[in-house]
């Protein structure tokens, strides 16, 4: 009895190793049925996380080191390198091959549940679906990239975003990267894609003004992409809650009269609007307030700037200087007419 049980174990272990084997040679055959990358219009979507995941599976340490080297690092080197620059030395060359070598290890719960949800979506289908929509809300299509990617931290706090317009990108890694970030997070930054495009003569494109209009413009197109029928807090980015968006409601004649000495200064540590978004390592404008706050101030002027020059204007933001654009809506007009007189 004992031999029998034994053998049964045997006969087990290795069923539950050939279903296992099978899984894995099923992952890996969907994963190479997964496109390279997809051009819709003017804009390409790169399904990077592909080679690095059958990087990190593959049990060939050198082919998998070369693959990487091929198909991930050197096509995006500028990418990793501005990465590099903002988060530390993880994207150089030598410890990008090394984490990637060992990502669906160091971070499974992360990368199964995932991949998993990846291979089920049909990205391809939901960026033509988003990209049709945009163009009829804006009249505008976007070009560039965007890199899908896992980086080698669960939290590193990039989520969606990107260096110089070299790349927009999407970090899978991060827990925040859900089918809500992508519903409302593919809009916005495919905004500002169109935005910088449109936008680069602006005089004062180094400022803080600019960076101001940007995030509001790019959560406004969102607000107008979903009919004006999706909540303020879901427009501005999905990085809104109701709770701060009603503390910035709040505080909204507050906020304008203190930003205003920093609108058209440069963004650096001195500027204290920009801090904990565009900066680090400086005295914050609010120390309560959400650190979107300049998301909520420029969604307003924008918003002020349509109801006062009329429907549609909105889409005046596009080429106009962001001085005009400030001065046009007449945002801040309503707490002057209500200050006491001297």
């Amino acid at each position: 009895m004992a031999i029998l049980i034994r053998l049964l174990l045997i006969g087990l272990v290795g069923l539950v190793s050939e279903q296992a084997a099978a899984q894995t040679r099923t992952m890996e055959e969907r994963l190479r049925s997964v496109p390279d990358s997809v051009t819709v219009g003017r804009l390409t979507v790169v399904n990077v996380f592909k080679y690095q995941l059958l990087a990190a599976s593959s049990s060939q340490r050198a082919a998998a080191a070369t693959l990487l080297a091929d198909k991930v690092y050197r096509p995006y080197a500028a990418v990793w390198q501005q990465m590099g620059q903002a988060f530390g030395n993880a994207f150089q060359p030598a410890a990008f091959t090394r984490w990637n070598l060992r990502l669906t290890d160091s971070l499974a719960a992360v990368v199964q549940p995932k991949l998993a949800w990846l291979l089920a979506s049909n990205l391809d289908s939901l960026f033509g679906r988003q990209l049709q929509q945009l163009h009829r809300t804006t009249g505008r299509l976007p070009a560039g990239r965007w890199l899908i990617f896992f980086s080698p931290y669960e939290q590193m706090g990039l989520v969606m975003g990107g260096f110089d317009n070299q790349a927009m990108l999407v970090d899978l890694s991060d827990k925040r990267v859900t089918s809500e970030t992508l519903q409302f997070g593919f809009p916005h930054e495919l905004q500002h894609m169109i935005y910088y495009e449109t936008s680069t003569q602006d005089p004062d494109k180094d400022s803080a003004l600019y960076a101001v209009l940007d995030e509001g413009f790019a959560s406004y197109a969102v607000y107008k992409y979903y009919d004006e029928r999706v909540s303020l807090d879901k427009a501005i980015f999905a990085k809104t809650t109701p709770a701060e968006l009603a503390w910035c409601l709040a505080h909204e004649r507050e906020i304008f009269e203190k930003a205003q000495p920093y609108l058209l200064a440069k963004i650096d540590a001195k500027n204290a609007l920009m801090c904990g978004v565009r900066v680090g390592n400086c005295p914050k404008l609010f120390a309560e307030a959400p650190s979107n706050l300049i998301y909520f101030l420029g969604f307003r002027i924008i918003q002020a700037y349509e109801k006062k020059r009329g429907r549609g204007t909105w889409k005046d933001v596009y080429t106009k200087p962001v001085r005009e654009v400030l001065a046009q809506s007449g945002y801040g007009q309503q707490w002057q007419k209500s200050r006491p007189k001297k």
